[in-house]
C-alpha cells in the first residue's frame, strides 16, 4: 500500500459512528490513482454478512484492484452500488 493517499490525500467520513454501530473512512491519493477505505465495525448484528459504502469523489470510468483478492472493480460501479465489506 502507498501511504501517500493516507498521508495527503483526500479525506472522506464515508459512515459515521453515530449514526450506526459502523465507521467507514475513505482517502484519495491527490492524483486520483489509489483509495483507502477503512472500515470499523464496533458490533456486528444477528443476520448482518456485510456493509456497502458508496465512493466519494472518485474518476468514474476508472478501475481499481482490491489489494487483498485481486479482484479488480469498476468506479462505476462502486460509485452507485458501493464496496461490499464483510
Amino acid at each position: 500500500m502507498n501511504y501517500s493517499a493516507i498521508q495527503s490525500g483526500l479525506h472522506c467520513r464515508l459512515r459515521l459512528p453515530r449514526k450506526g454501530h459502523d465507521a467507514a473512512a475513505q482517502y484519495l491519493a491527490q492524483d486520483g490513482s489509489e483509495v483507502v477505505v477503512f472500515v470499523w465495525r464496533h458490533v456486528q448484528r444477528f443476520g448482518e454478512t456485510q456493509l456497502s459504502f458508496a465512493l466519494y469523489d472518485v474518476q468514474e470510468d476508472a478501475y481499481y484492484d482490491d489489494a487483498e483478492s485481486g479482484v479488480k472493480f469498476s468506479v462505476a460501479y462502486l460509485m452507485h452500488h458501493g464496496l461490499a465489506v464483510s
